[in-house]
């Protein structure tokens, strides 16, 4: 891990769960972002998150780290990216899809492009990576419930913001970092989302894990 070693996750639900637990375990300092951090629930998962793990208010979460992964419901990225103040220069992992859940199935909430193009333009200076998007939250805690490998699509216009991106994925095994290109193509990996969860949803006995390899020559 020679890029990076503090990670602030923000957002401490199912997806800032897993991944916060299983990073922390990986060997990276995790510092969760909440708003409640006295809360058990919160203290509980900062316990099995590693021995380094701790919890702060989300602004000083974001400023003690190396890199974001930033994790909340889409109905509420907004407001909780703007509450994190300057994120210039830091690299952020995008996992929302803008998405809600109602009456048992998945709605699509309309966006500008993509979710993470418009957490860009709302955080111009951070440096914006779309990640873990398209896995479910189980799989994030548990691989095994994948039943193999994983395929993790980055989409991202910094390079250097991507190879940290694919560091972290590769710190959770059997994940897999795949660039997908820039951060314009996100709004295909949502839709890839989109998909993946609908067929959960239906609980088709043949839900699926992506698994991308480069095309042969």
């Amino acid at each position: 891990m020679a890029s990076i070693k503090t990670i602030a996750v923000i957002g401490t639900g199912r997806v800032g769960g897993a991944l916060g637990a299983r990073l922390g375990h990986a060997g990276y300092t995790i510092v969760y972002g909440s708003r409640s951090p006295a809360d058990p629930r919160v203290a509980e998962l900062v316990a099995r998150s590693g021995p380094a793990a701790r919890v702060a208010m989300p602004g000083d979460a974001v400023r003690a780290a190396d890199a974001i992964l930033f994790t909340p419901p889409w109905l509420s990225a907004e407001a909780v990216l703007r509450s994190l103040g300057d994120l210039s220069g830091k690299v952020l992992l995008d996992t929302t899809n803008h998405f809600a859940f109602k009456d048992g199935r998945d709605v699509e909430l309309p966006v500008d492009g993509s979710a993470a193009e418009m957490i860009q333009r709302w955080a111009p200076g951070a440096r914006v990576v779309k990640a873990f998007n398209t896995v479910n939250s189980r799989v994030m805690a548990d691989p095994a419930k994948g039943e193999g490998p994983t395929t993790i699509p980055l989409a991202g216009d910094d390079a250097a913001a991507k190879a940290v991106a694919a560091e972290i994925v590769r710190a959770l095994p059997p994940f897999a970092p795949f660039d997908v290109g820039p951060l314009a193509n996100a709004r295909y990996v949502e839709a890839m989302a989109m998909l993946y969860v609908n067929v959960i949803l239906q609980n088709r006995p043949d839900a699926f894990e992506f698994v991308l390899r480069p095309r042969g020559k």
